[in-house]
């Protein structure tokens, strides 16, 4: 008899559980154990030792014939585990399978009449014997124990997973040939010859064939055509002409590919062609065989990148991984990543788990942009986690952004990174920033100035692009009674709730809640109601007052719901010609737009005055990449509305002078002990009742100061929002300067699920 160390997968605890076989297992067979009353999946770890302590349970069933991980994997797993608060189940779980299931079926074979049935069944026809899931659970174990029944593993069968359907003219196909064949035929085969390979959409939308033509079908059985699928959407594109690299992006090309070992920091202005040091960087690895992880922060970036790579490298093979596909889709592409069958894969944050045969380069574009970081479930930095993916990989790691964030800045000042900086944009200058002052400009209305108006009319009138950048979306910030003050709050979390004109409700942002628009005060009574503040939703109702004959396109989470929409919007929004784009932080993001030729910034003031230790860092950030979104083919304009011009932060972003903001940011940093001078640990706890959480926040506080110096432990405090889907909150906000994180696993392990714990998160408004 052999024991073995099982990591339970997606089991939070840190603790190691030891199971016995009769056989000899490695690292990383999947197997099923009895955990507590259920049956649950696990990856074997390690040998064990058996001290008689305590009873071993037996290992269930084994899935695998031979191990799905491999010993890079288990340094990963360790390295992660030692670094961060996962335990080795997270990890597992994310590393292991799309959405952390365990892609295998099971079966109950009755061994005895006492089992209540005479053939084998599933799991599920099991459950629906027993009155829940807990009951059928210890039901299951105890029979395991008697050997009344055992478990057999069965491996779904894959099923195909077809991408983009597209088509090519038969290579042993003679265009010049006189075949006979239908008009239609003749059309396509026209057009194949024309435009190369094609996908069926493309084929509609040119009017090449019409809805359920079998036309297709039967030139696919002539041999005339070829038929494939892509894991991609296909776009009719241009190659493009090969650009000739400035001495800036030579420098950081060269210097980046002879130091393989370092992490590397491209801090280049938005425009300055850091896509290109990409590609240059991209394309040796690829001759070699290497595969590429290029991770953004946003999904609606995708369609771009993708155009982009496969204008570079027509013959690349390209998968696509985030949370807009389905479990299938995800699935095949891991597979691919495993195999060596794909040669780059652009993903969102979640796409640092993935497993490659041999990954040449990570790529994160974007990096200051804080959805890179996890706030909820399995909390943890992509970032941090692909500096860990690096070492493991022996990879090339490149961070690049037009606005790094001021930690890694302090990387590369200590020597951790090497950062290539590229201070001009490509053949165009930067844009003009001019600051309007709203408490002496003359207004149009109460949102708009009458200079942005006229403004954004020239621009208009010479068919160029303008974006409208504000904060929030929705049409009214919130609703409040002017007779008596009452603001109408959410439920469930205490927060104001946004009023959406078109739908005619309130909703609750943080929670989703919805409700019907109020007649009368519940206070009061009184039908004095009015809307405050603005989101995009009223600009844009504003704006078609405003400008009745012009395309107006608004882009917000509201508007854009899946991954169809976001494609959809995006193209259309690149197609030529004058145009209107009202949107939040989606159309900061990388958005690349040839003809935009004007910026308008409304209601910044609201991130500067967050309360928050990096607020400046933020929203320097943020109006700087929407600044930048100006001007990519001839000098743009960017127009920042303000009540408060005189802000210190205003003259370093009219001068686009990042530099100055990070130095000043680094000294308070400094000043005040926040990263990157210390750690800065967030302990988040909850309970439905405020008595019980009171207590825990103070027990935690208790455990914390027998362990930390107590100057750097502050609270328990209320956060921003102290009610949040009906549980009551408190944090703990702790600075420390060692990488010991022992004691916060410790309150993990005891109040698990109570406690969220963030470290360096990018903001602590939580």
């Amino acid at each position: 008899m052999q024991y073995y160390d099982v990591i339970i997968i997606s089991n939070s605890s840190f603790n190691d559980f030891t199971y016995s076989y009769d056989g000899e297992l490695e690292f990383g067979y999947r197997v099923l154990v009895q955990f507590g009353t259920a049956v649950v999946p696990g990856v074997t770890y390690r040998k064990a030792e058996y001290t008689k302590d305590f009873k071993i349970k037996p290992i269930e069933a084994v899935v695998d014939k031979k191990p799905v991980l491999t010993e890079k994997d288990r340094a990963f797993i360790e390295m992660v585990a030692s670094d961060t608060l996962l335990s080795k189940g997270q990890i597992v779980k994310m590393i292991l399978s799309a959405d952390g299931v365990v892609d295998y079926s099971i079966k109950i074979i009755p061994l005895n009449p006492l089992a209540g049935f005479e053939k084998p069944i599933n799991m599920k026809e099991f459950y629906k014997k027993y009155k829940d899931r807990a009951a059928a659970d210890k039901s299951m174990a105890e029979m395991l124990k008697q050997n009344i029944i055992s478990l057999e593993i069965l491996e779904k069968s894959e099923t195909k997973v077809q991408g983009t359907r597209t088509f090519a003219l038969a290579d042993s196909f003679n265009i010049n040939e006189k075949k006979r064949i239908s008009a239609q035929s003749r059309q396509v085969v026209n057009f194949l010859h024309l435009n190369g390979r094609a996908s069926e959409k493309q084929l509609l939308d040119n009017k090449i064939i019409k809805k359920s033509s079998s036309v297709l079908n039967t030139l696919l059985k002539s041999g005339i055509i070829t038929e494939q699928y892509e894991d991609l959407p296909v776009y009719q594109q241009e190659l493009a002409d090969e650009t000739e690299l400035t001495d800036e992006q030579e420098k950081a090309v060269r210097d980046i590919y002879v130091n393989r070992e370092k992490t590397h920091l491209l801090y280049g202005v938005t425009g300055s062609g850091k896509t290109e040091v990409f590609l240059q960087l991209i394309e040796p690895l690829i001759n070699n065989h290497e595969q590429i992880l290029l991770m953004i922060p946003e999904i609606s970036l995708t369609w771009q990148y993708v155009q982009r790579l496969r204008q570079k490298f027509a013959t690349c093979r390209i998968g696509v991984y985030n949370s807009g596909l389905t479990f299938k889709e995800k699935k095949r592409i891991m597979e691919k990543a495993i195999n060596g069958q794909i040669d780059i894969i652009i993903g969102t944050r979640s796409a640092v788990w993935l497993r490659f045969k041999k990954l040449g380069m990570i790529i994160i574009d974007e990096e200051h942009d804080s959805s890179f970081y996890q706030m909820e479930g399995n909390i943890y930095d992509s970032i941090h986690i692909a500096q860990i993916k690096k070492q493991v990989e022996g990879s090339y790691l490149l961070l690049s952004s037009a606005t790094p964030r001021i930690i890694d800045f302090f990387e590369s000042s200590s020597g951790n990174f090497m950062i290539h900086q590229i201070k001009k944009r490509y053949n165009v200058i930067l844009p003009d920033i001019e600051l309007i002052d709203l408490s002496k400009e003359e207004k149009y209305n109460w949102i708009f100035s009458l200079k942005i108006i006229k403004s954004i009319k020239e621009v208009l009138d010479r068919n160029k692009k303008v974006i409208i950048f504000t904060p929030t979306k929705g049409y009214a910030n919130y609703i409040i009674c002017t007779n008596c003050g009452h603001i109408f709050r959410c439920k469930n979390c205490d927060i104001s709730m946004t009023y959406y004109k078109q739908e005619n409700h309130l909703k609750c942002h943080y929670c989703g809640n919805t409700q019907p628009v109020p007649s009368v005060c519940p206070k009061c009574g009184s039908t004095d109601l009015q809307t405050r503040g603005f989101g995009t939703e009223r600009v844009m109702n504003e704006l078609i007052r405003i400008f009745p004959s012009y395309p107006i396109v608004r882009v917000d989470r509201q508007a854009i719901k899946n991954p169809q929409d976001v494609e959809e919007t995006f193209k259309y929004i690149n197609n030529p010609g004058r145009m209107i784009i009202i949107g939040t932080k989606m159309i900061t993001k990388g958005l690349n737009i040839s003809d935009l030729d004007l910026v308008v910034v409304l209601d910044c003031e609201r991130y500067f005055n967050m309360p928050d230790y990096n607020a400046c860092e933020n929203s320097s950030a943020l109006l700087m990449q929407v600044a930048g979104r100006s001007g990519r083919k001839e000098r743009g304009r960017v127009m920042i509305q303000s009540f408060n011009p005189d802000n210190e932060l205003y003259k370093f972003i009219l001068n686009h002078d990042y530099d100055s903001i990070v130095s000043v940011e680094t000294e308070n940093r400094k000043k005040y002990l926040y990263p990157p001078f210390t750690k800065l640990v967030i302990i988040l706890i909850k309970d439905s009742k405020e008595e019980n959480l009171n207590k825990k926040a103070l027990k935690i506080y208790q455990s914390l100061c027998l362990y930390l110096n107590r100057k750097m432990i502050l609270g328990p405090v209320k956060p921003s929002v102290y009610k949040l889907n009906n549980f009551f909150r408190l944090s703990i906000i702790v600075k420390i300067s060692n990488t010991d994180l022992n004691v916060f696993r410790q309150i993990y392990s005891e109040y698990r699920n109570s406690v969220s714990i963030y470290i360096n998160p990018p903001t602590t408004m939580i």
